[in-house]
């Protein structure tokens, strides 16, 4: 894409660094992927320079990658002795810093070599470690769920639930963020961004794309958490009705999570307490309404769409289009007149002309978020494509490979 193509018609201006970034995009496709390593390497970052407070699942469990690498190498001179040589080549990929990211650090294909002498010196063994050196596309094909069934430590729900419970000790009353990827403590899989918050409260503030996100609520009620979404599905007509989701790739839920996160928490979570709100209905659903500016992050303009439609002021629903079809969206001041209690961050019950002031100011941040967000739209390969979560996620990958140098050379 050239850069005289680029969108800043929408009123927003870009950066020196964005207009760059977007100058040298050629093709659609996702920005980088994330590892369970990756996100808790920028959790320790953001929380040590941006005074907030976020966590990534198996933080209780103080999890030392020297005790996964030492695992590893158990495995692998084991599979050397009894393996096949398909289990052999899988683990001296694995070993050698092929999809491991963090073992780089502790262990090399030197390593490898060098310890693998000291139990073998035979001529069927050296020609087994040569073979090894060049088969890494081989074992890239690998399914990915056989990497995680052998090396991946999870952590389940209920042990999910005890480390949000005492990450809420830990923040004395403030909101703190939480990433959960289905208990991974390596490799790479669906990343959820929650937050914590007082009396036991915990915010899905990323709901997945495919409808099957991880459910907190049973194992919360078990330990008296109370559990809201911010999926506006749930209030959107059904009958001919797809689901509405920030996130459209497959590989960028990371991304999103922890821009999310961190994004609430900044600035002393100013976002937080003046543009959230949470909405219990008489029906059982609990609701946490986005704020403006974390909707930019959004790869959906539809979704963002659906949320503005909810902040519609003194209407019980509306209607959206999208490709052609209406929609029916309940907004907050129709779940209000029948019944629902709408609360800000601080504890405020708002009353219908509470309602109506917040969502003023809701609105007056919708626009320039918005703005900031189609700037960064571009034509790539015939189709436009919002490229801002696809430039936070390479601009974390880039973030995460400067601190595992600057881990390797302390």
């Amino acid at each position: 894409m050239k850069p005289d193509t680029l969108p800043v018609e929408s009123g927003a201006t870009l950066s020196s660094k964005k207009l760059n970034y977007l100058s040298k995009l050629e093709h659609k496709g996702n920005g980088y992927t994330l590892y369970a390593e990756d996100i808790r390497l920028l959790s320790d970052y953001y929380s040590s320079t941006d005074n907030i407070h976020i966590e990534f699942n198996g933080f209780c469990k103080n999890v030392d990658p020297r005790d996964i690498s030492e695992s590893l190498m158990d495995d692998f001179l084991n599979e050397f002795t009894h393996g096949t040589f398909d289990e052999i080549r899988y683990d001296a990929y694995i070993l050698d810093g092929g999809n491991l990211k963090l073992v780089e650090k502790f262990i090399s294909a030197e390593d490898i070599e060098k310890i693998a002498r000291e139990y073998k010196s035979d001529e069927r063994f050296s020609a087994k470690l040569a073979e090894i050196k060049g088969v890494r596309e081989a074992v890239e094909r690998f399914h990915f769920r056989e990497f995680d069934r052998k090396y991946s430590r999870k952590i389940n729900y209920a042990e999910a639930i005890d480390e949000l419970k005492e990450l809420a000790r830990k923040a004395g009353g403030k909101p703190a963020g939480y990433v959960y990827m289905g208990g991974r403590q390596l490799g790479t899989g669906h990343a959820e961004g929650l937050i914590v918050g007082e009396d036991n409260t915990l915010y899905s503030i990323v709901p997945f794309v495919d409808g099957t996100q991880y459910d907190f609520t049973e194992a919360g009620k078990e330990k008296n958490m109370v559990f809201y979404r911010s999926d506006v599905n749930q209030f959107i007509d059904k009958s001919a009705s797809p689901e509405f989701y920030p996130q459209a790739s497959s590989t960028e839920c990371g991304s999103l999570s922890l821009a999310t996160i961190t994004e609430y928490l900044k600035n002393g979570a100013e976002q937080w307490y003046d543009y959230t709100l949470k909405v219990d209905c008489l029906d059982g659903r609990k609701f946490l309404l986005s704020s403006p500016q974390v909707l930019r992050f959004s790869q959906s303009g539809s979704y963002t769409k659906m949320v503005a439609a909810m902040v519609d002021g003194g209407k019980t629903n509306t209607e959206v289009s999208y490709k052609g079809k209406h929609y029916s969206v309940e907004t907050l001041a129709g779940l209000l007149s029948r019944g629902a209690t709408i609360t800000n961050q601080r504890g405020d019950k708002l009353d219908q002309a509470g309602l109506e002031a917040f969502c003023e100011h809701w609105k007056q941040a919708y626009g320039p978020s918005m703005a900031k967000r189609d700037a960064m739209t571009v034509e790539l390969d015939g189709e436009l494509q919002n490229t801002y979560l696809r430039y936070i996620a390479d601009q974390y990958g880039e973030l995460s490979k400067k601190l595992k140098e600057e881990m390797a050379s302390q």
